[in-house]
C-alpha cells in the first residue's frame, strides 16, 4: 500500500525539493515519465521478426515428434482393438510397448521444450538490452530523470508516456541497420533493368 501510494504521488508530476542551507535554497526539479513495454515490444520490428523466427523454429522442433506420436496412437489404437482377445504376457507386453512409446514421447517433447526456452530468452535478452537502451536515450533526450513502467502507474498525463518516441527510435535504428528490408521491389527491379545486358561498361 506505501508503494502503491508513493507512486501515485510522484507519477506524471514534477517534483520540486527544497534543500536550503544558512539562507540559500535552491530547487531540484525531478522529471518523472513513463513507458508502456508491452506496446513497446508489440510494436518493436526486431521483436516481431524474432517472434516470426521462433514460431517457425519451435513448429519445425515439434514436427519431429511427429512420427513419434502418430506411432504411439496408431499402436495404441491397435491395442484397444485387439485387447478383448488378448491375456497374459501378450496383453502385458503390448502395454508395454505404448508406455515405452509415451515415455520416449515425454523424454523427447521435454528436451525440446527446455531447447526452446533457452532459444526464447537469448531472443529477449537482445531485444530487452535494446529497449532498456533506448529508454536510456530518450529521458537522456528529454530531460526525464525517472522513467517507470505503466503497469505501476495509478494516474499521470499522457504526455509523460514515452512509448512512442521509445518505438520510434528502436524502428528507426533497426532500419538504418537494415535498408535491404524495408527497400520497394519496383526499385530494385528498376536497378537491375538499367543494367546493361553485357553488364556495366
Amino acid at each position: 500500500m506505501k508503494r502503491a501510494l508513493i507512486l501515485f504521488a510522484i507519477v506524471g508530476m514534477i517534483f520540486t525539493i527544497y534543500a536550503g542551507k544558512d539562507d540559500l535554497r535552491s530547487k531540484i526539479f525531478v522529471k518523472v515519465g513513463y513507458v508502456d513495454i508491452q506496446k513497446i515490444i508489440s510494436n518493436y520490428i526486431l521483436a516481431r521478426n524474432y517472434q516470426g523466427l521462433f514460431d517457425e523454429m519451435r513448429n519445425k522442433r515439434y514436427s519431429r515428434l511427429d512420427p513419434l506420436k502418430e506411432s504411439l496412437d496408431s499402436t495404441l489404437m491397435q491395442l484397444k482393438l485387439d485387447e478383448p482377445f488378448l491375456y497374459g504376457d501378450e496383453l502385458s507386453r503390448r502395454w508395454s510397448q505404448i508406455l515405452r512409446l509415451r515415455r520416449e514421447y515425454h523424454i523427447k517433447r521435454r528436451s525440446i521444450d527446455e531447447n526452446l526456452m533457452t532459444e526464447e530468452s537469448k531472443l529477449n535478452e537482445e531485444i530487452l538490452k535494446n529497449v532498456y537502451r533506448a529508454i536510456k536515450d530518450i529521458a537522456s533526450k528529454y530531460g526525464f530523470n525517472i522513467i517507470l513502467e505503466k503497469k505501476e502507474i495509478y494516474y499521470s498525463t499522457p504526455d509523460v508516456d514515452l512509448s512512442d518516441y521509445i518505438i520510434e527510435k528502436l524502428n528507426s535504428d533497426y532500419i538504418t541497420l537494415h535498408p535491404e528490408e524495408f527497400q520497394d521491389p519496383e526499385e530494385e527491379n528498376a536497378e537491375e533493368d538499367s543494367t546493361p545486358a553485357g553488364g556495366v561498361e
